[in-house]
């Protein structure tokens, strides 16, 4: 959620070429001779050194058909962008239903709670991916020192699925800021080893798109939610529900308070 010197969801190229998505991002094609394939929606995929010089880039369509597309002709659906006084977030660049798929990464790094990273996972990533992961926020930053990849990872890896205890990093998923009303969520996909971001309601262009850090947690009240981000990201919430007038704020509680009692 929280990033330092975040790149945005379009990676530099050579001059005169349009920049490429970003390997997982969603994109819609638009503007092809081929009409009846603008407005489909699809993957982007790791380009070949081939596509890369040429401007193009594979894309996997929700059908499973995969294409080589030109970048001038992909719309990324989300692309990052700077809020002033709390860094970058993920705005939606094209409308999105409830259910949508907003991103699919393959993690960077494996790992378990309460264990160190592996470095060797680091040191066999490339070059470019690893600035991905080191530019990652790290909350436990202190002093002069700069970001630890022990920092990054409590900061930003995600569980590997329901109740587990192995972790995975995606540094594009860890870019999407947190609300405790999220408009989509994480979801951790065993079976083709990834993690989504999918819409949890519709979305209009423009609006930030934000998950959930904490998962059931986010059914507390207001000062347990408080103290559950300070501790584990170091930051105060700022979405409309935690700053929401008194009363609001108190029926919002009561709200979040009823489906934990009749559980």
């Amino acid at each position: 959620g929280i990033v330092a010197e975040s790149p945005s969801l379009l990676s530099q190229q050579p001059p005169l070429l349009p920049p490429l998505p970003l390997v997982g991002s969603i994109v819609e094609l638009q503007g092809l001779s081929r009409t009846e394939l603008n407005g489909l929606r699809g993957i982007a995929l790791s380009p070949s050194m081939a596509l890369q010089q040429r401007g193009r880039c594979g894309i996997c369509l929700d059908d499973g058909r995969q294409l080589s597309v030109g970048a001038a002709n992909l719309v990324p659906i989300v692309t990052l962008d700077g809020i002033p006084g709390k860094g970058q977030g993920a705005f939606s660049r094209l409308p999105l239903k409830a259910g949508d798929l907003v991103l699919r990464e393959r993690p960077a790094l494996l790992g378990r709670l309460g264990q160190p990273p592996d470095r060797r996972q680091l040191k066999s990533l490339s070059s470019d991916e690893q600035r991905a992961v080191m530019s990652l926020h790290d909350a436990y930053v202190g002093g002069a020192s700069g970001p630890t990849l022990e920092g990054i990872v409590l900061t930003n890896a995600l569980p590997r699925g329901a109740r587990s205890d192995e972790t995975v990093l995606c540094p594009l998923a860890s870019r999407f800021n947190h609300s405790c009303a999220p408009n989509a969520e994480y979801l951790w996909v065993e079976s083709i080893l990834a993690e989504e971001i999918r819409a949890v309601r519709d979305i209009y262009v423009g609006e930030e798109v934000c998950v959930n850090y904490f998962g059931d947690a986010v059914r507390q009240p207001s000062g347990a939610r408080r103290i559950q981000l300070q501790e584990g990201f170091r930051f105060d919430c700022r979405c409309p529900v935690c700053t929401a007038s008194g009363p609001e704020m108190a029926a919002s509680d009561e709200r979040r308070a009823r489906p934990v009692r009749l559980g």
